[in-house]
């Protein structure tokens, strides 16, 4: 995922207009992608504590 948006920044912050909207589909695809992980692992590591 980070290849990708480093594949979609770099081309980009060349040539972009003003302002920061051409950043807006790297960062939803990190968070799209981070967010629902973390949760993931947060339920996997408290299951294996309360094993324990």
């Amino acid at each position: 995922m980070i290849v990708a948006d480093i594949a979609w920044v770099v081309p980009f912050a060349a040539g972009h207009a003003r302002g920061y909207l051409w950043a807006a589909p790297p960062v939803g695809l990190l968070l799209g992608t981070a967010l629902p992980l973390q949760v993931v692992v947060v339920a996997i590591m408290r299951a294996n504590r309360a094993r324990s």
